[in-house]
């Protein structure tokens, strides 16, 4: 099958990422052109990740005034994106690719956030039981259905991009953004090959519960946040640079 024939974006956040880019870039323009504009953000790498991108013909790099976090990364280049479907994916090639048509086509078809579903999440034991809390705890924060398996690689709408962006930003977290949302996104599972294990994800269970903790009380259904800034004005202000 192949891609879905309209423009669409593939936003990739990259830190120290220097040694996959050109492999990444390559297979992105090779299944993607010309429909996708590939957007690479650097979120503060210290390697030559910012050269490689800004100096690769076929995509758009966007570097960040520091090490922000992944979340962060994505949140800033949706800014740039308000007209078409997103993608997004990790930079360490663990996602295959031949997903993305079908991810599009679930947006194509009314869905305003389609995730990639592997038959098996990759990992040790451990890994896999952080997620799985991880999968829970998200459902209880946001009201989703535990049956939403939530992940890094994803599309979302055109329209769920510009309601993430209008809402005031707590704590930047996409997933939390979208889903606690009212009226709450429509979503799907899309079944995907299995990911490589990749270099994401391996957090200890004291990082997990950090995590946790910052998004209950960002995100918890009882949580009131006070008005004020927008995400997308303040993401727009982590841009340091912009090439392509």
């Amino acid at each position: 099958m192949g891609v879905v024939d309209f423009g669409y974006y593939i936003v990739v956040p990259v830190h120290n990422g220097a040694s996959l880019l050109h492999d990444l870039i390559r297979s992105l323009t090779d299944l993607s052109a010309p429909s996708a504009q590939i957007i690479l953000v650097d979120d503060g790498s210290r390697d030559e990740s910012w050269e490689v991108i800004s100096h690769s013909s076929g995509v758009q790099g966007i570097k960040l005034d520091k090490n922000r976090g992944q979340q962060s990364a994505i949140l800033a280049a949706l800014t740039t994106c308000r007209d078409k479907t997103v993608i997004t994916m990790d930079d360490d090639l663990s996602h295959p690719l031949q997903t993305i048509p079908f991810l599009l086509r679930a947006i194509g078809e009314g869905a305003d956030l389609a995730y990639a579903l592997p038959p098996r999440r990759p990992g040790a034991p451990l890994r896999r039981l952080t997620s799985r809390i991880h999968q829970i705890h998200m459902s209880i924060i946001t009201g989703a259905p535990f049956s939403v398996r939530v992940g890094s690689y994803r599309a979302l709408s055109p329209d769920l991009v510009n309601r993430i962006l209008a809402e005031t930003l707590s704590f930047p977290y996409i997933s939390a953004q979208a889903l606690s949302l009212h009226p709450a996104p429509s979503v799907v599972m899309v079944e995907s090959p299995p990911f490589s294990p990749g270099n994401h994800g391996r957090f200890s269970f004291s990082t997990l519960l950090k995590l946790e903790y910052k998004l209950a009380a960002a995100y918890r259904p009882w949580n009131w946040i006070p008005r004020g800034v927008n995400a997308g004005e303040i993401a727009g202000s982590w841009i340091a640079e912009v090439s392509g």
